[in-house]
């Protein structure tokens, strides 16, 4: 390191700046660039604490609205996912806080990119006593496992195989 150079560093790397304070006009708009990419993609670039809390909401918000549609439709699971697409686009312009802004962007997992897989035109019985249908799980998830949400808002972390077998059917 030079000695008109001082490492200043942040939560997620560090940033040269010259001595005396200033980082000069030019640099300005590239550390600017730098903190919002690490504030965006996190310090390791992969999945966060963050990003799994708001898998995990997410996938709550689909299971209860998943049970909302059974309850408005005498228990009966929607008989596609264009059904309950259209039913969660009323719930959301009904509901601002859920931080999404269509049903599309919540039937996404945040965790893989991929569409959530619906359970439609049937009920599947979990592996617990509640007797709550399952309502959706993610496609691939990560690291070898994926969420999957019942009717109740209730996720749960299974394997694949778990998938396959209990939810899947």
């Amino acid at each position: 390191m030079s000695e008109d150079m001082t490492l200043v560093r942040g939560a997620c790397g560090s940033a040269w700046r010259k001595a005396g304070g200033s980082a000069g006009r030019g640099a300005l708009p590239l550390l600017l660039v730098a903190a919002l990419a690490a504030a965006l993609l996190g310090c390791s670039g992969g999945a966060t604490a963050g990003d799994e809390e708001r898998a995990r909401a997410m996938m709550r918000m689909v299971g209860i609205e998943y049970g909302r549609f059974l309850a408005s439709h005498n228990g009966q699971p929607p008989k596609d996912e264009a059904e309950l697409r259209q039913f969660i686009d009323a719930q959301i312009s009904q509901t601002p806080n859920y931080g999404v802004k269509n049903a599309e962007e919540l039937l996404t997992s945040p965790r893989d990119g991929q569409p959530l897989k619906i359970i439609v035109g049937k009920k599947v019985a979990p592996p617990d006593p509640s007797g709550s249908p399952w309502a959706a799980y993610e496609q691939t998830g990560v690291g070898g496992s994926r969420l999957a949400v019942n009717a109740r808002g209730q996720v749960q972390e299974l394997s694949s195989e778990q998938i396959e077998s209990v939810v899947a059917k």
